[in-house]
């Protein structure tokens, strides 16, 4: 698996989110307002969205296609063993401290969810269970999951995966891809997009932090290799390539696995 740098510089001004915050919502409304007036005036509607697309509504375009869940799926499998945290059989395994319940109902509470996301049908999926390899250390205190995020903000493909521990549930790692398109002439609206949806999943983590707090972290951790260490939790936000495909990757796992490294107090 190739780790690539985030093309993104520190400054990504407050005014950048904004503008994106702005065109989902726009989007939203348009779309509550097509469906009020969709008897009387659809094709005045259809036409008003051709001259005013923004970057979500040309991806809205394009619905995810079923075999890009799949591959999507096959992608997550390929990665799901990273989550064998870094210890030996006889070992504590530590974890995140949350269940992924809890963290369906943390990412359902947050301020982008209730005022942005809810509307294109992004909530987190139930979780589906993957078999461990034969070789796995941890097969018999963890269960390893992995899913696609279905929604309709973007026709790239969003996944979550992760481990948890059979004994209580805790989460012991965590990631979030959002497929790159770079080669694109969008990549910078998604990529801000990408930000955006990103700055949900850390809030819904941390549900203490504010959206400011938690772009700075972001945008100041997201050319790093290593993980940062916030309070009991390590996270990276990266751009790594999966069998040929770029993703950008949120990571999230328990501190102690990556105290020897440099963090972020």
């Amino acid at each position: 698996m190739d780790k690539e740098k985030i093309n993104v510089t520190e400054d990504i001004s407050e005014e950048e989110l904004k503008r994106v915050e702005e065109l989902l919502s726009s989007s939203r409304r348009k779309r509550m307002k097509m469906n009020s007036k969709e008897s009387s005036s659809e094709k005045k509607d259809k036409e008003e969205k051709k001259d005013n697309q923004s970057f979500v509504d040309k991806m809205m375009k394009n619905p995810v296609i079923p075999i890009s869940a799949l591959l999507l799926i096959a992608v997550l499998a390929l990665g799901i063993f990273y989550f064998a945290p870094k210890l030996s059989k006889k070992e504590k395994i530590d974890t995140l401290g949350i269940t992924y319940e809890q963290l369906q109902t943390n990412y359902k509470s947050t301020q982008l969810y209730s005022e942005l996301f809810s509307s294109f049908d992004c909530d987190l999926p139930e979780q589906t269970l993957t078999d461990p390899s034969e070789d796995s250390k941890h097969k018999e205190e963890l269960n390893f999951f992995a899913m696609p995020i279905k929604n309709t903000f973007t026709s790239l493909n969003v996944g979550v995966q992760g481990s948890e521990l059979k004994s209580n549930g805790e989460l012991v790692a965590l990631r979030f891809v959002f497929e790159d398109t770079t080669n694109e002439e969008d990549s910078s609206d998604v990529f801000l997009s990408v930000l955006m949806y990103y700055r949900m999943v850390f809030n819904a983590i941390f549900p203490d932090l504010q959206d400011e707090e938690i772009t700075t972290i972001l945008t100041q951790t997201a050319n790093s290799t290593n993980f940062n260490i916030k309070g009991d939790i390590a996270y990276r936000f990266s751009k790594q390539t999966i069998s040929g495909k770029n993703y950008y990757v949120m990571d999230f796992a328990p501190a102690t696995q990556y105290a020897d490294q440099n963090a972020e107090k």
